[in-house]
C-alpha cells in the first residue's frame, strides 16, 4: 500500500486472478473502510471510491497501469459508484472528455462561449421583467454541448470561476445595453458551489457592476440548495457580503436539495425558483401540484418572490397564477435565445413587453 495523494492510496494485489477476483478484493477493502473509527475522539465514517487496473490485460508497466486505475477511480467518483474497473471503452470516453475540456478551455479564452437569455414574466402584469443568462457552447463539430457537460468540464479542469466571471460580465454588459434602450429588465446568473468559496466573489461583483454601470438590484445571483450545505459558515459569510451590495439572491431548483428550512430564515435571499421537474409535471401529478403550491405559500410567508421554471404550456401558466406565483419562465414564454434574438423577441412584445393575454394565447 502507498499513499499517492492527499486522500488517495494505491494497493498492489499480486495474487489477483482476474476481474472477478479483483472486485471481490475491492469489496473487502471498501467494507473495511466503511466501518467507523475514531480520530481525536470523534467517530469518523469514510465512503471510499476505488478504481481498478489489471496486469497484464490493461497495461504491462507500472505507470500506465496506475494511470488506468486512477481514471477508473475518477469515473467512480463522478458517478458516485463505489468501484469501477478500467476498460477500453472507459479509456475512450475519458479521452474524449479530456478533449472536450481542452477545447472548452480554449473557447472560453477566445470568447467563443455563448450566452443565451430566457425571459421571466411577472404574472401580475404580464410583463417580462428579467432574463436568466445561460451558458451555451458549440464544439468544433458544430454540436451544441449540454450545459451539464460544460459545467462538468469546468469542474474537472478548474474553470468554474473563469466561467462565472465571464457569465456575470457578459450578462451585465447586455443588461446595460437594455437600459440604454429604455428597457426595464433585470438579469440573473447562476453560481456554483465553488464560487461561494471564492473569497474574491463580493469584490468581483462590485467591480463588475461598476464597470458596466448596472444598478445592483438589476442583478440576481442564483445558487442551488446543495451548494448551501458544502460549507455553511463560509457560504453565509459570502452571501452576506454579496447581499450588502444590494444584489438579489435566489435559491435555484428549490425542493430538490437537502437544505434545512431554517436556512430560509438565516439566508439573505430574495427569491425561490421552483424546480422545473415539479412545474412541468404539475398538471398530471397531484403530488407535484401540491409541492408547487406549498413552495409558493412557504416563500410568501418569508416575503420571498417565486419563479416557476418549466412553464411549458398555457394551462401550467394559469395554474401557477392561480396558486399565487410571481413569475414564470419556460418554453410557453420563450425558449432560451441568443442575445440578438432575445432583443428581437422583446421588441415584438406589445408595449415592448409581453402581456398576459399574449402569453395565454
Amino acid at each position: 500500500m502507498a499513499r499517492i495523494g492527499w486522500n488517495e492510496f494505491a494497493f498492489i494485489l499480486p495474487a489477483i486472478k482476474g476481474e472477478g477476483h479483483a472486485l471481490l478484493a475491492c469489496e473487502r477493502i471498501s467494507h473495511t473502510l466503511r466501518e467507523s473509527f475514531r480520530v481525536d475522539g470523534l467517530r469518523t465514517l469514510v465512503r471510499p471510491t476505488l478504481g481498478v487496473g489489471l496486469f497484464p490485460g490493461h497495461a504491462q508497466e507500472a505507470e500506465p497501469l496506475l494511470r488506468m486505475a486512477e481514471l477508473a477511480r475518477i469515473e467512480a467518483a463522478a458517478h458516485k459508484r463505489p468501484i469501477v474497473v478500467y476498460s477500453e471503452s472507459l479509456g475512450n470516453t475519458l479521452r474524449e472528455r479530456r478533449a472536450v475540456e481542452r477545447e472548452f478551455e480554449t473557447a472560453l479564452q477566445d470568447n467563443a462561449v455563448l450566452v443565451y437569455f430566457q425571459p421571466q414574466v411577472a404574472l401580475a402584469t404580464g410583463r417580462a421583467t428579467a432574463a436568466e443568462a445561460l451558458v451555451r457552447w458549440r464544439n468544433r463539430r458544430g454540436e451544441l454541448v449540454a450545459p451539464s457537460d460544460i459545467l462538468a468540464a469546468c469542474e474537472n479542469v478548474g474553470l468554474n470561476w473563469s466561467l462565472t466571471t465571464f457569465m456575470i460580465n457578459t450578462a451585465l454588459r447586455h443588461c446595460a445595453g437594455w437600459a440604454r434602450q429604455g428597457w426595464d429588465l433585470a438579469v440573473s446568473v447562476n453560481l456554483t458551489a465553488s464560487d461561494l468559496a471564492e473569497p474574491d466573489l463580493p469584490e468581483f461583483v462590485s467591480q463588475a457592476l461598476g464597470l458596466w454601470g448596472v444598478p445592483a438590484h438589476k442583478l440576481t445571483l442564483e445558487i442551488t440548495e446543495d451548494s448551501l450545505i458544502r460549507d455553511v459558515g463560509q457560504t453565509m459569510a459570502t452571501l452576506a457580503d454579496v447581499k450588502a451590495l444590494a444584489v438579489g439572491l435566489s435559491i435555484d431548483d428549490f425542493g430538490t436539495g437537502y437544505s434545512s428550512l431554517a436556512y430560509l430564515k438565516r439566508l439573505p435571499i430574495d427569491e425561490l425558483k421552483v424546480d422545473r421537474g415539479f412545474v412541468s409535471n404539475m398538471l398530471g401529478s397531484r403530488h407535484d401540484r401540491m409541492i408547487v403550491k406549498a413552495v409558493i405559500d412557504l416563500a410568501h410567508h418569508f416575503d420571498l418572490r417565486v419563479v416557476a421554471e418549466g412553464a411549458e404550456d398555457r394551462d401550467t401558466v394559469a395554474a401557477i397564477e392561480a396558486y399565487g406565483g410571481d413569475l414564470v419562465q419556460g418554453y410557453h414564454i420563450s425558449r432560451p435565445l441568443p442575445a440578438q434574438e432575445f432583443d428581437e423577441w422583446y421588441r415584438r412584445q406589445p408595449g415592448v413587453a409581453p402581456c398576459l393575454t399574449a402569453i395565454h394565447r
